[in-house]
């Protein structure tokens, strides 16, 4: 696994045992907009609940790298992802999107596992089964 995080003090070795937030995201650089408009509320929650964002996409990786105010990690395979569970006090963690990879961590039965979509769209997925295999759901619009 390649882990990668920017502290103040330009450290790059992930902290064990600090992270109580897991932010999920699988798909590549094209649909960062989904995770980018969620950056404020992240920082707000940060302060509160320690938050990392997990990426799948090494592409995606490294341009959040460049932008984002959370540390990130790559996490190329599901053995990554178990080891960083492993080493951290993660209660929950975000999804921004539906993407089938989401799945592969939703394998840990540690932590909530919450939907908390992109919002800017109102599509029939966002009512069909595949939410009810999240522990909660946050839908905005007529789907809700």
């Amino acid at each position: 696994m390649v882990e990668q995080w920017e502290s103040q003090t330009g450290d790059r070795v992930l902290p064990e045992d600090h992270f109580e937030t897991l932010v999920y995201y699988a798909d590549g650089p094209v649909n960062l907009y989904q995770l980018r408009q969620w950056y404020e509320p992240l920082k707000a929650l940060d302060a509160e609940a320690p938050a990392v964002i997990v990426c799948r996409s090494v592409t995606a990786a490294l341009e959040l790298l460049d932008e984002s105010p959370l540390p990130v990690v790559y996490a190329s395979r599901v053995e990554d992802l178990e080891n960083l569970v492993d080493r951290q006090r993660f209660s929950m963690a975000l999804y921004v999107n539906q993407n089938t990879r989401n799945f592969q961590m939703m394998r840990s039965n540690t932590m909530l596992h919450v939907f908390i979509s992109h919002g800017e769209s109102d599509k029939s997925y966002m009512v069909s089964g595949q939410t009810k295999t999240y522990d909660y759901s946050f839908i905005a619009g007529e789907a809700a």
